[in-house]
This record gives structure tokens, C-alpha cells and sequence, in this order.
């Protein structure tokens, strides 16, 4: 990371409902899902955000930064934030049953960073070809792991989730 953002803009391949953010190594155990947008990695290493297509590609812009973005809440239904622990100066984005590639991104350093997930356009009707879903993630460099932090949950899928929960 050079300047005081760098950014990747990919289509990443969903399946399952979910693509993973984080260590370029992952396993299929994944935590409980949090705020109706993401499963945590037992290990911390990084998360699996949860998508209401099925199987397909989903847009996502991934930004390394030096601060926590503004506030988002205004133009993404879903906001919310956590912390993981990366063991590389890099952070990928991995499509989980192979559709699309993989994104990478260098980061300042390996260690604990904050991470952001934006979501919008979570209310289609899974596996519908127009879904206009759409991610956006921040990660920088934090000193301590954060508790997760819910901005803005409006979506009717994140909402579905929190009710089942």
C-alpha cells in the first residue's frame, strides 16, 4: 500500500450464498452468521460474506486504507463491522466453489485490521440472473480486535436472518 487507499474492483464468484474475505489459506468451518452479512473463520483469519444469489458473480470493491471510512449508512442498506487477524501483508477474495477468480490486495503490514462490509441490493429473490447486489469492503490497521459493530441493517435478508437468530 502506497498512498492512503488502494483498492481492487472484481466480480467474485458466490456459491452457497457466500464468497470468502481474508487469509489467502481457508477451511469450510465457519462461525455463526453475524448481522445477517457475514459468517466469521473460527480461526479469525477472515470471513465469508453471505450473498442472497446462490450461485454466481457478485461485484465487490475491496479498499486497503489507513482509518475506518466514513460514515456509509446512507447509500448501503447493510453496514457492519468486525475485526480479523491476517498472517500475510495481503488479503484476498476467494469465490468459494471456484466461479471466478481471486482477488488479491497488499496490505501494510500482517497482523489485526479493522474490515467493513457494505451491502445493497440483498432484497432480490436468490439465484434471479439481474441481481443488482453489490459489496463494499474497507480493512486498516487496528492494534486490538474489535467486537462487531452493526451501522445499518435494513435489507430484508440481513432482517430475515436476525429474526431467525
Amino acid at each position: 500500500m502506497t498512498l492512503d487507499r488502494d483498492l481492487v474492483e472484481a466480480e467474485v464468484g458466490s456459491s452457497y450464498h457466500s464468497f470468502w474475505v481474508g487469509d489467502e489459506e481457508w477451511s469450510d468451518e465457519r462461525g455463526p452468521l453475524e448481522a445477517g452479512l457475514f459468517e466469521r473463520a473460527p480461526q479469525g483469519n477472515g470471513i465469508f460474506i453471505d450473498t442472497a444469489v446462490h450461485t454466481g458473480l457478485v461485484p465487490i470493491t475491496l479498499y486497503a486504507v489507513l482509518e475506518p471510512p466514513a460514515d456509509m449508512s446512507e447509500e448501503w442498506q447493510d453496514v457492519v463491522r468486525t475485526s480479523i487477524t491476517l498472517s500475510a501483508d495481503r488479503i484476498y477474495v476467494v469465490p468459494v466453489g471456484g466461479l471466478g477468480d481471486i482477488s488479491e490486495l497488499a496490505l501494510v503490514r500482517a497482523g489485526t485490521f479493522g474490515i467493513q462490509v457494505a451491502g445493497r441490493g440483498r432484497e432480490g429473490v436468490a439465484d434471479e440472473s439481474e441481481l443488482a447486489e453489490s459489496y463494499v469492503v474497507h480493512l486498516w490497521p487496528i492494534e486490538h480486535e474489535e467486537t462487531t459493530a452493526v451501522l445499518r441493517l435494513s435489507s430484508p435478508r440481513a432482517q430475515n436472518h436476525l429474526r431467525l437468530d
